[in-house]
């Protein structure tokens, strides 16, 4: 999900947000990582906003998936949650990420080991160019399985599919 913006205000610092929703805390689903809820707000503040589609490519070689997004300059994204271990590097451009917790701005050349269970926020600088690297073990081909399968949409989903059972209240 992504959405352009005009201006290169400290967006993902200043923006406010709306209270987060109580009702997750009365759902049973173990705490969300610290910041999550920000990012959440962040992600919900985003889609009202008209939308812009990054280009992406996908590269393959034995065993291993390449996904490579381009951010032109001036459209804040958040990403999908990890479902695994990926190496992410940034090859061209300038982007501030946002973790929940803290902005950092990364410039290429940047790579970084990125755990399973991280969800992050960017707002490009400069045209960005990003890539997310995954092991492949079946060679699968098929975008929409391979998304599926690194990616998880809600916390809750996060978990289930971790195979991470929740506590009884």
């Amino acid at each position: 999900m992504t959405s352009r913006l005009m201006t290169e205000k400290r967006f993902l610092d200043e923006h406010p947000g709306v209270p987060f929703d109580e009702s997750w805390h009365e759902s049973g689903v173990p705490a969300l990582p610290a910041g999550r809820g920000k990012i959440l707000r962040l992600e919900q503040a985003l889609a009202k906003m008209p939308q812009f589609e990054c280009p992406l490519k996908h590269y393959f070689a034995d065993g291993l998936y390449v996904r490579e997004i381009f951010i032109p300059a001036g459209v804040a994204l958040v990403g999908y949650i990890h479902m695994r271990e990926c190496i992410t590097t940034v090859s061209q451009g300038e982007i501030a990420i946002f973790d929940g917790d803290k902005t950092i701005v990364i410039r290429a050349p940047f790579t970084l080991a990125v755990p399973p269970g991280s969800k992050k926020a960017g707002y490009a600088l400069t045209d960005t160019v990003w890539s997310d690297a995954y092991a492949n073990a079946d060679n699968e081909r098929d975008i929409a399985k391979l998304e599926a399968r690194l990616t998880a949409d809600t916390h809750a989903d996060y978990l289930a599919r971790t195979r991470l059972r929740l506590e009884p209240k």
